[in-house]
């Protein structure tokens, strides 16, 4: 069974917090016992697990511009100036457990989907 999160963003670089939404999906689904496979196709998003603190998702934020900086001398740039969001460097795809409780996460974790602009 498969289901759409659409999400807008507004930040350059964003880390949106999908749990909640996937959760939904998974309890109106039914499904008690099983796996749950996210996946974004979009080239300038990805998926990530992590604790949902504020100091930790500003870190990761920071490091992704760090590693990947706006305007660097890629050679994409020249077609359209977004070549940063190409290079985000996370997985696009994430599996966990469905169980009778739910999505299967260790405590304190979220799943999140990080953004750039496209």
């Amino acid at each position: 069974m498969a289901q759409t999160i659409k999400l807008y963003t507004t930040e350059h670089l964003e880390l949106v917090n999908i749990t909640a939404e996937i959760q939904k999906h998974l309890t109106e689904s039914k499904i008690k016992n099983g796996l749950v496979n996210v996946f974004t196709p979009h080239a300038t998003t990805g998926i990530i697990i992590n604790e949902d603190e504020p100091g930790l998702k500003q870190d990761i934020i920071n490091k992704l511009r760090e590693l990947v900086p706006q305007r660097a001398g890629y050679q994409h740039d020249r077609i359209d100036d977004n070549a940063h969001s190409h290079m985000l460097m996370v997985n696009n795809v994430f599996n966990a457990f469905a169980t009778p409780a739910g999505l299967f996460l260790k405590l304190l974790e979220v799943v999140a989907l990080p953004s750039l602009p496209g």
